[in-house]
């Protein structure tokens, strides 16, 4: 689950698409995005 921008929380999971991108992949660690061709990792808050 993640927290969106508004407040919202969603469930998601792998090619699963957010504003800031479609979601990759998924680990203990954070969450891979890629977005116009470009990945990025979010990491989990405490990891």
């Amino acid at each position: 689950m993640v927290r969106l921008p508004s407040g919202r929380v969603k469930t998601i999971k792998t090619g699963s698409r957010l504003v800031q991108g479609r979601v990759l992949g998924i680990d203990p660690g954070g969450i891979v995005l890629e977005k116009s061709g470009r990945s990025s990792r979010i990491e989990m808050p405490g990891s």
